[in-house]
């Protein structure tokens, strides 16, 4: 916490500033939803705290290492040139990729949910203890 006060208060900094904020903001709101995925294990087990547990990880998966893989995208475009231009890419195209990625990952987390609840209609069990 006082770590975090020190930033905010230092957020004009240059070494802070460049420190891809909207990126780093990113990355902290899928690590806060991993560690949500935990918070449906404190209730009945049922075949909805199980597809909500699924959603709250992958999700929060994709946003934290996508954010991750997209940080070091961004630092990689910026020494990949030899001539005297630089490529640029802006916070907004990094949420455009990331944004990509998780609709990708929602596309496959509705397949996922449509055939678990299929299989519950056909008489199987999501929650065998």
């Amino acid at each position: 916490v006082v770590c975090g006060i020190v930033i905010f208060k230092r957020r004009k900094c240059k070494p802070v500033a460049a420190g891809m904020w909207t990126i780093l903001e990113t990355l902290l709101l899928g690590i806060l939803l991993l560690y949500a995925s935990m918070v449906p294990l404190s209730f009945e087990p049922s075949m909805e705290t199980c597809i909500l547990m699924r959603w709250i990880r992958e999700l929060g998966f994709i946003i934290c290492y996508g954010a991750i893989i997209l940080k070091l995208y961004r630092i990689l475009m910026e020494f990949r040139t030899r001539k005297a231009h630089r490529w640029v890419v802006k916070d907004k195209d990094l949420l455009k990729f990331l944004c990509g990625m998780v609709a990708v990952m929602f596309a496959y987390l509705a397949a996922w949910t449509a055939t678990n609840i299929n299989f519950v209609e056909e008489g199987f069990s999501m929650v065998a203890v």
